[in-house]
């Protein structure tokens, strides 16, 4: 084509951001706040909010870092947590420029323009009807536990959403671990799959475009979590009944499946 008949045409293509939900593990892993400070300009971010209540309580873990961490850590990341969590306090004053949450109300979330409070309920409901697959045991509680069980209910209910992990070498990630302890079903996709192949491709692309080579080349591995969770609908409120609790009261003799029920995870090493 002629471009000369169209001298002050211009034309710009973009292409919408990948939309990832961090993980705890890796949030408050040594380099996380900076990974999210970092990722955040190339993906829509989002974080849970046991996340903040973490940070809120910085104090308290930092005195006692055994709290917030699994027993029989590694102690070189249990001397790093002190650190870690000064460099959250540090990013949540600047949250704005980097993340998106949902919290207890809309004043107290951050969500893009074009999303709506009905995404609060949604993730409200996702959380708690996960939380009721949890085991009723000591090591089914505390902060992580709360933090990862967010994530996955975040991921669960923001569409096209995936959950950016921290990977151990030959093991499945902590996150994927425990969903399967919480009934869902985790597959680790194998290297020559060819979506899985494209998306690490794509995701190499951009940590190397976010500047975090360095962080890769230090030894952190990448885990991307897609979940699939066929009845996930069962979340949203129906127009002019009322929220989940409700419809459930309406119709006691419908054996209706359980929100999470048939829930996959799907876990892609990329680094």
């Amino acid at each position: 084509m002629n471009t000369s008949f169209f001298p002050d045409l211009s034309i710009q293509l973009s292409k919408r951001r990948s939309r990832c939900v961090l993980d705890p593990n890796l949030a408050l892993s040594p380099g996380g706040a900076t990974l999210a400070r970092l990722l955040a300009p190339y993906v829509e971010l989002w974080v849970g909010p046991e996340i903040f209540n973490v940070i809120d309580s910085a104090t308290l873990y930092q005195r006692e870092p055994e709290l917030l961490i699994w027993p029989g850590t590694d102690q070189t990341e249990v001397a790093a947590v002190p650190e870690v969590l000064r460099d959250w306090v540090q990013l949540r004053e600047e949250a704005g420029r980097y993340l998106y949450w949902v919290g207890d109300a809309l004043r107290e979330s951050f969500l893009p323009e074009d999303f709506d409070e009905s995404l609060l309920s949604r993730w409200e409901a996702a959380s708690r009807t996960l939380d009721s697959r949890l085991p009723q045991a000591m090591e089914a509680t505390g902060p992580l536990i709360a933090a990862m069980r967010d994530a996955a209910a975040l991921c669960a209910v923001l569409p096209s959403a995936s959950i950016v992990s921290r990977g151990r070498r030959g093991e499945l990630p902590s996150i994927c671990r425990h969903l399967q302890q919480w009934g869902l079903v985790c597959e680790k996709l194998a290297p020559e799959d060819v979506l899985a192949s494209i998306e690490r491709t794509a995701f190499l692309q951009l940590l190397v475009t976010a500047g975090l080579a360095p962080l890769i080349w230090g030894g952190l591995q990448i885990v991307v979590v897609h979940l699939s969770v066929p009845h996930v609908g069962r979340l949203e409120p129906a127009s002019g009944i009322g929220s989940e609790s409700t419809m459930l009261a309406e119709a006691p003799c419908i054996a209706l499946p359980h929100p999470w029920e048939g829930a996959r995870c799907f876990c892609n090493n990329v680094v």
